[in-house]
């Protein structure tokens, strides 16, 4: 099977029991890839993949400690693939695992607001 291909299956089977920050797509990425390594596929490939499947990209918001509430990011893949990078440049190095999370369509709170 296409490295690729498996890779957005697990993540997929992953989202349909929770949302998947980006630690969770990197450690995915390295348990499918047969060196460990989780560059062996380009994770704006496997990003960009998953949005063109109808994953969305966004944020989880902690509402009072009970719920977590997940806003998909607005744009079309190439910005939302390029915000993702971007997000991974600005923050800091401990918060890089939760820079950005993945979430299924049907369990999107929110959507960011096309200005």
């Amino acid at each position: 099977m296409d490295l690729k291909l498996k890779i957005l299956q697990n993540v997929k089977l992953a989202l349909e029991r929770d949302i998947v920050s980006y630690a969770d797509l990197r450690q995915i990425t390295r348990d499918a890839s047969p060196d460990g390594n989780d560059h062996t596929c380009s994770l704006e490939i496997i990003i960009a993949g998953l949005l063109d499947e109808g994953v969305q990209i966004g944020n989880a918001l902690d509402i009072e400690g009970a719920k977590v509430k997940f806003v998909a990011w607005k744009g079309n893949v190439g910005e939302r693939v390029s915000r993702a990078g971007s997000e991974l440049k600005s923050c800091a190095e401990r918060d890089r695992d939760f820079a950005f999370w993945f979430c299924l369509s049907s369990n999107v709170d929110e959507f960011e607001i096309e200005s």
